[in-house]
C-alpha cells in the first residue's frame, strides 16, 4: 500500500518531484519498464552540487515550506492516507532518549561534555515535546545528497522516506548532512535562517514551541548519527 500511494504524492507536485520521460537512449539516469526506457530528464539538465553556506540554508528554508504546503493540500484531499504513512515509534522517545546515553555512557571513551548535554535534553523531555508537537506529511531525508538544483529550485529524489511526522524532523538532514555522513560540519547561523524563510513561505509557520524544540532536535541527532552509532 505504502509502495503505491509514494508515486500518487510525487506524481500530485511536479514542481519539486522529477517526473519519468520515455527515453530511446541509455544514458544516465535511465531505467527499464517492459520494453520501454524511462529516466529523469531533468537530472541530466540540472547543477549539481549547491554551495553550503547561508544563502543555501535560506532557499533550503524557503522550500521547505512550499513543499510542506504542497503535502498539507495532499492530504486535504486525501485525508485517508495519513495513517498508512504515519510510521510506528518514535526516535525521539524517552526510551531512544535513554539508550542512546547508556550507549555513550558505555562506550571505552569519556564523554563528560556529550552526556551532560544529553542528560539536559532528557531534563528537557524532547521525546513528549516532540510527540505533542502537531504533525504533517514531510519527505524525511532532505539531505544534500537528495536535492538537484536547477539555478535556485532544487527537485527532490528518494521519495520512499515520505511519512507523517513532526515537520521538525524535516530540519534534521539539511542541517547534518552534507554528503559526507563521516564529519558533519554545522554552519553557524544555519538553523535561524532555515526556521526563518521556511515562515516567510509556510502557510503555517514554526510555532514558539516548535522554534524552542529545534536545537535541542538537532543536537540529539548530532549525537545519534555521528558520536555514537559511527
Amino acid at each position: 500500500e505504502r509502495a503505491e500511494l509514494l508515486p500518487q504524492i510525487t506524481q500530485d507536485i511536479p514542481t519539486y518531484f522529477p517526473l519519468n520521460f520515455r527515453r530511446k537512449d541509455n544514458g544516465d539516469f535511465t531505467f527499464e519498464i517492459g520494453d520501454e526506457l524511462f529516466g529523469l530528464e531533468e537530472f541530466i539538465r540540472a547543477f549539481y552540487p549547491k554551495p553550503r553556506n547561508l544563502r543555501y540554508f535560506f532557499l533550503l528554508g524557503s522550500h521547505l515550506g512550499l513543499l510542506h504546503n504542497h503535502f498539507s493540500n495532499f492530504l486535504e484531499r486525501n485525508k485517508w492516507i495519513e495513517k498508512a504513512l504515519t510510521p510506528t515509534g518514535s526516535r525521539t522517545s524517552e526510551s531512544n532518549l535513554i539508550s542512546v546515553y547508556l550507549d555513550l555512557a558505555a562506550s571505552k571513551t569519556h564523554h563528560p561534555f556529550l552526556l551532560s548535554e544529553l542528560e539536559r535534553i532528557i531534563e528537557k523531555d524532547l521525546g513528549t515535546q516532540m510527540k505533542d508537537l502537531p504533525i504533517t506529511l514531510i519527505h524525511g531525508d532532505l539531505n544534500h545528497s537528495n536535492l538537484i538544483w536547477q539555478e535556485n529550485n532544487p527537485k527532490i529524489v528518494d521519495s520512499e522516506t515520505i511519512k507523517n511526522s513532526s515537520r521538525l524532523n524535516e530540519f534534521e538532514s539539511p542541517l547534518l548532512f552534507g554528503g559526507k555522513m563521516a564529519k558533519p560540519r554545522y554552519i553557524k547561523g544555519s538553523l535561524e535562517v532555515m526556521a526563518y524563510s521556511y515562515n516567510q513561505s509556510s502557510k503555517v509557520p514554526l510555532s514558539k514551541e516548535e522554534i524552542k524544540v529545534l536545537s535541542s532536535l538537532l543536537k540529539y541527532a548530532l549525537l545519534r548519527n555521528f558520536v555514537i552509532r559511527k
